[in-house]
């Protein structure tokens, strides 16, 4: 799609490519904010509680970004009021990173209000769309009704002053949104959508969760750059990130994910879940890596911080292999990451800090190598056939 000097939406060729616009990077700039606090205060309060808590809202935001997303690539407008109300949309997800730190507790009303009104902008980019649109009128339909069908929830959360059942009306609203698509699979399945930009915008915010998990590691470095062990268990950290970057990057499942069906499509784009959520925990967990070696450097790493960074790294390559397996069969790099999963559960999150860090680190370029450059038998012992 695009604009004319009058400000209307022009249909875009089938054969021209949909590219990232500006505008869109601008919102993710927000969404970056919001990720990097969540993962800051559990770096900060490292319990339990508080890693649910984080999983639980990383998924709003994350369904928050992927509804503005599709929005943005169904409409495809630069005009002037599509702007203005998509820069008011980032305001709302600033305004959410910032209360998100304080979820639960006294941010809970301005994080929902956030929300909401983050949820609202799309709404309002549809209907402005749907009027010229006639094409876009079901999607509309079908977004409208999930939004109006989960704010209640999401505001008698706020109404109910149990702790428990807060959370549990708050649940609910996100699985009622995370399900819409599902009971309107033929709008979601007739709506337009460009498959190279979709697939764009998923590698950005992958980018953006990675670029989170090295704020940790290198914030806690500035406190002492001298200490060796510090300096050691931070290039670690880093190193961690790097080899994620790597196993996405190289051997992600590119555009075909968005030009198949119905299925296909939701098996993709809801197994980001726990792939961003494994980038962002294992990057969390780097952190509290170093902070644990600043800080408490003869002391066992903590749960929290063996969870996040262990489990997030065995999630990550399971959630990988899971959405790879769906569109191309268990093939090596499915096997080979599915080994790597079961060592890091195994051994990895028995060490201790330095020596668990090191075999996860070492797990996962191993794991890199051999699907970059499999290992190829001689021809004599190749067999005779």
């Amino acid at each position: 799609m695009t604009t004319h000097t009058s400000g209307e939406p022009q249909p875009r060729g089938e054969q021209e490519r949909r590219q990232t616009t500006p505008l869109e990077l601008f919102l993710d700039l927000a969404f970056t904010a919001a990720v990097a606090g969540l993962s800051a205060h559990l770096v900060h309060h490292p319990t339990g509680r508080n890693v649910a808590i984080f999983a639980g809202l990383f998924v709003a935001v994350w369904w928050l970004w992927v509804v503005q997303t599709f929005a943005a690539d169904r409409l495809d407008d630069d005009s002037l009021p599509h702007r203005v109300v998509v820069l008011a949309g980032a305001v709302a997800v600033a305004v959410l990173a910032a209360a998100a730190t304080d979820v639960p507790g006294h941010g809970d009303t301005l994080f929902v209000t956030a929300y909401l009104a983050g949820r609202a902008i799309p709404a309002v980019l549809y209907l402005r769309a749907s009027a010229r649109r006639g094409h876009l009128r079901r999607i509309t339909l079908s977004f409208c009704t999930g939004s109006l069908l989960a704010a209640p929830l999401w505001i008698g959360g706020l109404l109910v002053a149990n702790g428990y059942a807060r959370v549990a009306l708050w649940a609910g609203a996100l699985l009622v949104e995370l399900a819409l698509p599902f009971l309107n699979s033929k709008a979601v399945a007739a709506a337009p959508r460009s498959p190279s930009h979709l697939s764009e915008r998923y590698d950005l915010f992958t980018i953006i969760v990675l670029g989170q998990s090295l704020i940790g590691p290198t914030t806690a470095l500035d406190e002492a750059p001298d200490t060796l062990r510090v300096v050691l268990a931070a290039v670690l950290a880093i190193g961690i990130t790097g080899c994620l970057w790597w196993a996405y990057f190289g051997f992600r499942v590119p555009q075909p994910a968005f030009t198949g069906g119905f299925a296909q499509l939701q098996v993709f784009s809801l197994g980001y879940i726990p792939l961003t959520l494994a980038v962002a925990a294992t990057g969390t967990g780097g952190a509290l890596l170093v902070e644990q070696t600043l800080h408490r450097p003869d002391a066992p790493l903590p749960p929290v911080a063996r969870l996040c960074l262990y489990g997030g790294a065995f999630l990550f390559l399971a959630a990988q292999a899971t959405i790879r397996v769906t569109f191309t069969g268990p093939d090596r790099t499915v096997r080979v990451r599915v080994a790597a999963a079961v060592i890091l559960s195994v051994v990895a999150a028995r060490l201790n800090a330095p020596v668990g860090a090191a075999i996860l680190l070492a797990a996962l370029m191993v794991c890199l190598t051999l699907e970059r450059y499999p290992i190829r038998m001689p021809a004599r012992f190749a067999g005779t056939s």
